[in-house]
């Protein structure tokens, strides 16, 4: 099984948009992601081969940006101006599983493999690209809480009830 998520969730006041007369000015961008994949197999025979693949990829990026701000003629950075106060701030939460099951039943000869693989990459920025004026506060927060998880079980059962014995006749422990 393959299981492959991608998310992106923006606030964003583009590169050079204008904002005037603003009193407070508030981003705020926010996701919540979980994603769960799960293998399972099984196989029976004399001769039984049970491989089980479980892989979860997850990419989450969540942002809040101001882009820049440049004057028209000269190309020089401009300054954002609020009466008040400014706010930008991103988080995510998110746990991402894998699980590998895999079941063989064998009369002589048995191999169980499984593998999960999980892989959770979570980007969280809250950030400016212009220079700001405020007549209050300016905050920026960026929080990020996320969890990754994989298991993986392969089991073997069967085989011959008769133990080996070698050509002299001595018990050998097989079997």
């Amino acid at each position: 099984a393959l299981n492959i998520g991608e998310t992106d969730t923006d606030a964003v006041i583009e590169g050079e948009a204008v904002i005037t007369n603003a009193r407070d000015v508030t981003l705020s961008a926010s996701s919540k992601n979980d994603m769960q994949t799960f293998a399972g197999g099984g196989s029976a025979g004399a001769t039984a081969v049970t491989p089980v693949v479980a892989i979860t990829v997850s990419n989450n990026d969540t942002r809040a940006i101001l882009e820049g701000l440049t004057d028209d003629t000269s190309g020089d950075p401009q300054a954002m101006s609020l009466t008040r106060n400014l706010s930008a701030s991103a988080s995510h939460s998110g746990l991402v599983e894998g699980m590998a099951e895999g079941d063989t039943k064998s009369g002589e000869t048995g191999v169980g493999i499984s593998l999960a693989l999980t892989i959770g990459t979570d980007d969280v920025l809250a950030t400016t690209n212009r220079d700001l004026n405020a007549g209050g506060s300016i905050a920026f927060n960026a929080r990020s809480a996320g969890a990754n998880r994989a298991e993986a079980k392969a089991s073997v059962a069967g085989g011959d009830g008769t133990a080996a014995s070698a050509n002299d006749g001595d018990n050998q422990g097989g079997g």
